[in-house]
């Protein structure tokens, strides 16, 4: 037992070497929503006629993870049995997690209910990675095929008990100065067909707030509904310092358009809408900017609303253009001498769909059958919801090894593996932590109520008004007398943890 101690003693020490030496300048992380092994395996058979063969088979960490949750609370899952799962069919079924709250473990290291967006099971929040990216200097940006403020990019970038309030979140995103990109869907003028219509349907995001966007020409971003914009911007024809690009499309880019796909690609997509790979391209070309480097975040949401609707030609266009956003990225990071200073993670928040091969049953697993390349795989779903299954996860890039060192779980099938929540818990490590100051309703300016993201979950909390601090003020969330402090008050926080202090930058709740 002491040799074996000591052997992990001795890998610890490596691991932590390693991070030291290689701290990557920039840190992408590409979530396809929902996505398992046998989706990528269906996937891969139909363009290739083999797996594997996507862009992930070439990356050098390649990992299992899994995704339950920190409580049962709303049908969680407080663990993974890799012996119950491989003999039991059902069990896979019997609890999981779901965007929300996998998003928030992925995005701040802690594990929390279903539904919870940036907060721990106690209801404090919990700061995350675009938060450590903002604090260290960098710059940073949220890229999805669903609306911009649905659960996996509000995880990674606000706080709020249910990922239901969207224009809370929106506004969150939008005012808080974290994000530098948002792209993605969710525009209130137009129909899943991309067809403009004549009310518009404000749950993305409100009506004032839109407004804003399109209207305010003090508003530091730039907005956009046009592919042709995102392509210039691709290219390097244009380069604004903030953008926004809100596809002209109610829900995904192309998963939810009209008729029923037999095969995939059959019916066409919409050309007026950016694909992934161009918003992401636009993404990084827009976040390198700055010589300080980048955080980004980019989601094939809509992997998961295939799989919902068990659409398996949907399922595998959309995968073929994560994988396309992966190309791309990759390509565009090569060819501007960024690779090798960058680390790159590929993973998802959970399985959704259950989908298996045939006569998949008891302890009877089988995976999908290869038709050949261009023909439809042989698959079955056998749920219209998430799993508790194990799924993949890639990295490639400076410090990527450190992942080994959290996957210290065996699964008798898939391996080595870590959990959701030890990701950025790998990130922090790289980049350290923070703590973060933001408004928890934005909605409500009469009477405004600041929050602070902690950087630990038993913190000590002070506030300050103009760099003194105010009496009393020693509770997570501070709310604004409009009679006593005036919208340019500038207010920041101290944290302790330990005996380590954390300071937040200063932050004024008035908007433009």
């Amino acid at each position: 037992m002491r040799i074996i101690l000591l052997i992990f003693s001795v890998l610890a020490l490596t691991f932590s070497a390693t991070a030291q030496q290689q701290k990557p300048k920039n840190i992408i992380v590409f979530i396809a929503d929902g996505g398992g092994y046998n989706q990528m395996i269906c996937t891969d058979y139909y363009l290739k006629g083999s797996y594997p063969t996507s862009p992930l088979a070439k990356f050098p960490i390649q990992l299992a993870m899994s995704t339950y949750n920190g409580s049962l609370r709303n049908y969680g899952a407080t663990c993974y049995n890799s012996r119950a799962f491989w003999t039991n069919f059902s069990y896979g079924m019997a609890g999981f997690t779901e965007s929300a709250a996998s998003g928030t473990a992925l995005a701040t290291g802690i594990k929390t209910d279903n539904d919870v967006i940036g907060l721990d099971m106690q209801g404090q929040p919990v700061s995350n990675l675009v938060e450590v990216a903002k604090a260290k200097g960098k710059r940073a940006g949220i890229v999805t095929t669903v609306p911009f403020s649905h659960a996996t990019p509000a995880a990674f970038c606000s706080h709020t008990p249910t990922r239901r309030n969207m224009t809370i979140i929106a506004r969150q995103m939008i005012f808080s100065n974290q994000l530098d990109v948002i792209a993605g869907v969710g525009n209130p003028w137009f129909d899943n067909a991309g067809n403009r219509i004549a009310k518009g349907v404000f749950k993305n995001i409100d009506s004032i707030t839109f407004q804003y966007l399109l209207f305010n020409r003090r508003s530091p971003w730039f907005f956009t509904e046009s592919r042709d914009e995102v392509q210039k911007i691709c290219t390097g024809a244009s380069s604004p310092n903030k953008l926004f690009y809100l596809a002209p499309v109610a829900m995904t880019l192309s998963q939810m358009r009209p008729d029923t796909s037999v095969i995939p690609f059959d019916i066409p997509i919409n050309p007026a809408l950016s694909t992934l790979a161009e918003m992401s391209v636009a993404a990084v070309n827009v976040l390198d900017n700055d010589s300080s480097g980048f955080f980004l975040m980019i989601e094939g949401g809509a992997i998961d609303w295939a799989n919902h609707n068990n659409e398996l030609p949907r399922l595998i266009e959309e995968y073929t253009s994560f994988y396309n956003a992966i190309d791309s990225v990759v390509a565009f990071l090569a060819q501007t001498e960024q690779l090798d200073e960058t680390l790159i993670i590929v993973t998802s928040d959970h399985e959704c769909g259950y989908l298996w091969g045939p006569e998949t049953d008891g302890n009877k697993f089988t995976t999908p059958l290869n038709n050949g390349k261009g023909n439809m795989p042989s698959a079955v779903y056998y749920s219209t919801n998430h799993s508790n299954a194990l799924i993949p996860f890639f990295a490639m890039g400076p410090a990527s090894d450190i992942f080994y060192s959290y996957a210290d779980e065996t699964d008798s099938v898939r391996g080595a593996y870590l959990t959701n929540s030890e990701v950025a818990q790998a990130v922090k490590m790289l980049w350290g932590n923070t703590a973060s100051i933001f408004e928890a309703d934005p909605l409500n300016n009469d009477n405004p109520v600041l929050s602070v993201a902690l950087p630990c979950q038993q913190a000590k909390v002070q506030w300050f008004a103009n760099g003194k601090p105010i009496e009393s003020a020693n509770e997570i969330q501070f709310s604004i007398q409009t009679t006593v402090y005036s919208p340019d008050t500038r207010f920041s926080c101290q944290i302790t943890c330990g005996t380590t202090q954390f300071f937040t930058s200063e932050y004024s709740y008035q908007y433009e």
